[in-house]
Parts: C-alpha cells; sequence; structure tokens
C-alpha cells in the first residue's frame, strides 16, 4: 500500500526534476483558471451546452438548477486541484512537513481567487462575487485538510 510518507520520501528524492514538472503543471492549471475567468465561460455559455448536451430536455428550472450545481463544481475542482498542485510543489526536496505550507497554498489560492473575480468584474458577461471567492478558498482549504488528515492517520499507525 502506498502511504503519505512513501510518498514524501519520494518526492525528497526526485528533487529538482519533480519541481520542475510540478512547477509547469502548476502554471498551465493557472492558466486554465485564468482562461475559465473570460466571456466564453459565462453563465449564459455553460447553460446553452448543458441544453444542447441534454437536447432539452429539462425544464427551464432544472436547467437553471443545473448550471448552478455545474459551475460550483467546477470552482471547487479547480481550486481543489490548484491546493494540492501548490502544496506539492512546498512538499518537494523536504523530510517532512511544515505548517507554514498549508499557510502559503491557502494565501495562493486566496490571491488567485481574487485575481479570477477581478478578470470576471471586467468582462462584461461575467459577474464577480465574493461568494465564488469564499468557495474557492474553503475548496483549497477542504482539500488541504485531506492532505493533513492523510498524513495524521498515517502517523498514527
Amino acid at each position: 500500500m502506498l502511504t503519505s510518507s512513501m510518498v514524501l520520501r519520494y518526492f525528497y528524492t526526485c528533487g529538482v526534476k519533480l519541481r520542475k514538472a510540478l512547477l509547469g503543471l502548476l502554471g498551465l492549471w493557472l492558466l486554465v483558471i485564468l482562461n475559465l475567468s473570460g466571456k466564453n465561460y459565462s453563465n449564459v455559455e455553460t447553460k446553452a451546452v448543458l441544453k444542447t448536451l441534454l437536447a432539452s430536455s429539462l425544464t427551464e428550472g432544472s436547467l437553471a438548477v443545473l448550471n448552478f450545481a455545474v459551475r460550483k463544481t467546477a470552482h471547487i475542482i479547480e481550486y481543489g486541484v490548484l491546493a494540492m498542485l501548490l502544496f506539492w510543489c512546498f512538499a518537494i526536496g523536504q523530510k517532512a512537513l511544515r505548517t507554514s505550507w498549508f499557510l502559503y497554498t491557502l494565501l495562493i489560492c486566496t490571491l488567485v481567487a481574487i485575481l479570477d473575480e477581478y478578470l470576471q468584474s471586467r468582462a462584461i458577461e461575467r459577474t464577480a462575487t465574493l461568494r465564488d471567492i469564499l468557495l474557492d478558498v474553503t475548496s483549497a482549504a477542504l482539500f488541504l485538510a485531506l492532505i493533513k488528515v492523510m498524513f495524521q492517520t498515517e502517523s498514527r499507525l
């Protein structure tokens, strides 16, 4: 069974090559997040895609609820993956967990969420909300909590 300490030891021994690969993935993921802030991913656009995919088999009300769920799930996934990539970038080359990694990761995720909403506020078709920033930061925090629990659970075994 693969354990979190095995992962941390692997990250410690891989060092530079793995850090470069993760930083590349992190850069690409940030581009994805910021690209999704554009006008092509507005509420109207995603609703139209869902309507096309489902061949209009839903009522307007049901379609609106589904669109909302899909859009908020996208926020959770975007910022959960961002948090994991950032955290592992801090963990590479280190022998033990540090609380500061969690704090730095959450801070960076918060700054990205604020930038994301700012960019949305600049697009005519988009709206920026504090709720989305809170959802993004909460998502990042939940994913970080899962990482922390994974390491704590293993240390008790």
